[in-house]
């Protein structure tokens, strides 16, 4: 019933089409979910691309996240694909 430490929400996969990036359509459902999860105080976690893999500028996630706000964190294993990963995170009140 209480934990003495704030409950970690992950997020698994968001994925939006090339062609609507740019248009809202993240940060709209990313607010959703949020809205609809997330009940604060606490911590959303996603890991995404690390800065040196390739996929961090053509999918353009390191910057949505932390436009967000969400900071940067820890490195993490590389996923199954290669490559690095990060922890991304924002605290919610």
């Amino acid at each position: 019933m209480f934990a003495a430490k704030a409950p970690t929400y992950h997020v698994h996969w968001l994925v939006v089409s090339e062609r609507s990036r740019g248009k809202g359509v993240g940060r709209a459902l990313m607010a959703e979910a949020m809205r609809r999860f997330v009940h604060g105080p606490g911590v959303v976690e996603v890991v995404t691309f690390g800065a040196d893999h390739p996929g961090a500028t053509v999918s353009g996630a390191r910057v949505f996240y932390e436009r967000l706000g969400f900071a940067p964190a820890e490195a993490v294993d590389p996923g199954p694909q290669g490559g690095s990963r990060q922890v991304f995170r924002l605290a919610v009140p």
